[in-house]
C-alpha cells in the first residue's frame, strides 16, 4: 500500500487536499475505514512521515466527498431530479455445480422506522471469537487499536491529552466482550455542527437512497483454505455470485462525478444522470475439472497469494503486527457490521454468514 500512495498522481493527491477552512470530522465512516483497514493505515503512516496523517487524509477525503453530497450541491442539480433504479448479478460457476452458497455477505442501506434518532452515527463491528476467547480477543484488539493511536500521534506530532487526531481516536471506540463469544467494536464518531448536520438530513431526504447488495460462494474460506495448494484462485471458491440493486435520486451521479479525481469518471457520470433504469446479469460458467486439464495452468494458487500476503505483513509496523498471533489464536471471524444513527434513520447493515477466516490469520502471524 506504501508503494501505491507513492504513485498517487498530482490530480488524485488534490482531490485529497485539506480544504481551506477548518474541517468538521463529522459522520460517515472515517474511523470505521481506520480500524478495518489499520495494516493499510499504519503502512500509509510508517511511508508518509512529513505528510498528513492516516486519519487527517481519512477526514480530508471524508470532507471533500460530503460537500458535493450535501443538501446545496444536490438541490443545485435540480429538486425535481428522476430516480433510478438499477440491478446488476454476476455469477461465476463451474458447469453443473449448484448456486454458490455456503459464505456470503448481504448488505442494505435502507430507512429503519424504528432505528436511532442519536445526534451522531455509531458503527458497531461485531467479531467471533473462539470457544471461550472473548475477553482474550478484546485485550488484543485494545492493544492494536492503542498501538494504531500511537502511530498516529507519533506521526502527527502530537501526545496525549493535546485534543489532536490521536486523542479524537481514542476516545471514538469501544471494545466490549460479550457472553455470546463476540465481541463489540463499536465506533462513535465525532459531534459536528448543526449545519452540516441539517445538510447530511437534507442530502439524505433528496437522495432517497436504497441499496442492497449480496456476494456468496461455494466454499467457506475453511474450505478453500484447505484446497490452497491444489486449486487456482479461479476454482477455489467452487462458484461466485454478487447481486446489487439500487434506488435513488439520479443527481447522484452528479455528486460523485465532482467528488472523484479529475478526468476520471466525470463524463460518465454526466451520462448516468439520464438513464432511469439499468438492469443487468452477466454468467460466466466454465468448463469441468476433467474438461479444463491446463486451461487455467497460469492462473495462481490460495498458497502462492498467502506467501504475498506474508511477504507484506513482514514489512509492517513491527508495533501491530507483533498482535497477529494472539489474533489469530483468538478470533474465528466477523458476523456483523452495522452503522445506526444516520439521518432520517437511515441503517447500514452488513451481515456475514459462514465467514471464519481464522486459517488464514494464522498463516500471517507465521510473518511475525
Amino acid at each position: 500500500m506504501a508503494m501505491y500512495m507513492d504513485e498517487v498522481d498530482s490530480e488524485s493527491m488534490e482531490f485529497l487536499a485539506p480544504p481551506t477552512r477548518k474541517i468538521k470530522r463529522n459522520h460517515l465512516l472515517g474511523v470505521t475505514v481506520a480500524v478495518m483497514c489499520v495494516m493499510g493505515l499504519a503502512g500509509i503512516s510508517h511511508a508518509m512521515q512529513k505528510r498528513a496523517t492516516p486519519f487527517e487524509q481519512i477526514t480530508m477525503a471524508q470532507h471533500k466527498f460530503m460537500t458535493v453530497f450535501s443538501a446545496r450541491a444536490l438541490q443545485a442539480a435540480g429538486k425535481d431530479a428522476a430516480k433510478f433504479k438499477g440491478s446488476l448479478e454476476l455469477l461465476i460457476n463451474q458447469v453443473d455445480h449448484d448456486a454458490p452458497n455456503k459464505m456470503c455477505m448481504n448488505a442494505s442501506l435502507a430507512k429503519n422506522k424504528a432505528g436511532s434518532n442519536k445526534d451522531t452515527p455509531l458503527a458497531t463491528l461485531t467479531f467471533i471469537a473462539k470457544s471461550g476467547a472473548a475477553e482474550d480477543l478484546a485485550g488484543v484488539l485494545k492493544k492494536m487499536w492503542k498501538a494504531a493511536v500511537k502511530m498516529e500521534r507519533d506521526q502527527g506530532g502530537g501526545k496525549d491529552g493535546d485534543g489532536g487526531s490521536g486523542d479524537e481516536m481514542r476516545d471514538a471506540v469501544t471494545i466490549t466482550p460479550n457472553k455470546d463469544d463476540t465481541v463489540s467494536f463499536a465506533v462513535k464518531m465525532p459531534p459536528s455542527d448543526e449545519d452540516a448536520d441539517d445538510d447530511l438530513t437534507d442530502a439524505f431526504s433528496a437522495m432517497s437512497p436504497k441499496v442492497t447488495g449480496s456476494l456468496c460462494f461455494g466454499r467457506t474460506i475453511e474450505d478453500m483454505y484447505a484446497h490452497k495448494a491444489t486449486d487456482n484462485v479461479i476454482e477455489l471458491p467452487q462458484g461466485a455470485e454478487a447481486k446489487v440493486g439500487a434506488q435513488f435520486a439520479s443527481m447522484v451521479f452528479q455528486a460523485i462525478g465532482e467528488a472523484a479525481p479529475p478526468h476520471s469518471v466525470d463524463r460518465l457520470m454526466d451520462m448516468m444522470k439520464g438513464v432511469a433504469k439499468y438492469k443487468g446479469r452477466q454468467e460466466i460458467i466454465y468448463q469441468s475439472a476433467d474438461e479444463l486439464t491446463d486451461a487455467f495452468g497460469n492462473v495462481p494458487t490460495l498458497e502462492q497469494e498467502i506467501k504475498h500476503m506474508q511477504d507484506m505483513v513482514k514489512d509492517g509496523p513491527p508495533k501491530l503486527i507483533k498482535h497477529l498471533p494472539a489474533l489469530a489464536d483468538s478470533c474465528e471471524g466477523l458476523s456483523r457490521v452495522k452503522v445506526t444513527g444516520l439521518p432520517l434513520k437511515y441503517e447500514l447493515d452488513v451481515a456475514f454468514t459462514g465467514f471464519h477466516p481464522s486459517d488464514v490469520l494464522a498463516s500471517m502471524a507465521k510473518a511475525v
